[in-house]
């Protein structure tokens, strides 16, 4: 099936991230990115259209992606069967990058990229 994604997403990946929804604290993790968006591996999703403020400490010492974001989409229930497995959480967009995040997410995706690359 044909993705219809602007801009091509990156992963598995696992980032340790602090998120605060309607000024509830909480924690869970990228599994996958994107300049536009991820998902968001995290106990009791929120809710369709939720907004959040999202922190991650970014890999190989880039520094701190800082966001607003929206979810768009949302993963209630582990399923697993043979084949596949969906965790639970929450596909989110980035609403707002806070000042310094888009050169960063921008250098980790690249790097990203080019380390996947030596193991394909």
């Amino acid at each position: 099936m044909k993705e219809h994604r602007k801009t091509p997403r990156f992963g598995p990946l696992v980032i340790k991230t602090q998120v605060n929804i309607y000024g509830n604290k909480r924690e869970g993790f990228l599994t996958n990115l994107s300049r536009a968006g991820a998902f968001l591996a995290i106990d009791d999703p929120p809710s369709d259209g939720a907004h959040l403020d999202v922190w991650a400490l970014l890999p190989w010492r880039l520094g701190e992606l800082r966001a607003h974001a929206r979810v768009v989409w949302r993963n209630e229930q582990e399923k697993r069967d043979d084949t596949t497995a969906e965790i639970v959480g929450v596909g989110i967009t980035f609403t707002e990058l806070e000042q310094g995040s888009a050169e960063l997410l921008k250098l980790y995706l690249t790097r990203f990229a080019e380390l996947a690359a030596q193991v394909e």
